[in-house]
């Protein structure tokens, strides 16, 4: 789970291992490619709008770096309508995750997730 709000970080994280998942946080993508660099992630999850490395950007230097991990990727946004969010769920072909979301519907795309890959 990676997301610049403590907040939001805690309670994804706590809703993961409420379904039975192991979870961990970081706070930016650049901390997302320090911890993929030391273990294995079954799913990972990213906000889209963080300062320094946010979601998009650590999608594409997931794809140039470990493009086996973008099949894994959720892209978890509150402004899905915006053009360059759009575009780039439509081109990368993520799986995105709107905020508010319920948490029957966080199960369900994280599950989708790891059906598919």
């Amino acid at each position: 789970m990676v997301d610049d709000e403590a907040d939001v970080r805690n309670l994804v994280v706590d809703l993961l291992s409420a379904d039975g998942h192991r979870a961990e946080a970081a706070q930016d993508g650049l901390a997302a490619l320090e911890a993929l660099g030391q273990r294995s992630y079954d799913v990972i999850i990213s906000d889209a709008r963080m300062p320094g490395l946010d979601g998009p950007g650590l999608y594409r230097r997931l794809q140039a770096e470990r493009p086996e991990l973008t099949r894994r990727f959720i892209l978890m946004t509150g402004d899905a309508l915006t053009r360059e969010t759009r575009e780039f769920i439509e081109a990368a072909g993520v799986v995105a995750l709107a905020k508010p979301f319920a948490l029957d519907e966080m199960q369900r795309v994280v599950h989708e997730v790891l059906g598919a890959g």
